[in-house]
């Protein structure tokens, strides 16, 4: 099946998916300082590209497979785009709620 480095390697890929799930909400949701929303916001991005090509590793065990193998590249340039829109999105309301534009 898997050596123990592969799996050790997947739990973590994994693992960064999970702290993705987790990270979005509190970000957006929760009542946290600006400086540790930006973070948990920052970190959002990099962590869904590793949850998913922890899943396409994970769901491609098997078998190999070019879709899968598209679709987290294309999640993880998702998430890329995703990080940047919400930086400039925080940037733009932290300096609106100091001028209330």
């Amino acid at each position: 099946m898997t050596n123990p480095t592969s799996r050790t390697e997947l739990w973590l890929l994994l693992v960064a998916g999970f702290t993705a799930c987790l990270a979005y909400p509190l970000g957006v949701f929760a009542p946290l300082p600006i400086a540790v929303r930006t973070l948990l916001l920052t970190f959002f991005g990099p962590l869904l590209g590793l949850g998913s090509f922890g899943l396409f590793r994970v769901l491609s065990l098997n078998r190999n497979s070019v879709c899968g193998g598209l679709g987290a590249a294309s999640n993880a340039i998702a998430g890329a785009l995703f990080t940047a829109m919400m930086l400039v999105q925080l940037a733009a309301g932290h300096r609106g709620v100091r001028r209330l534009a």
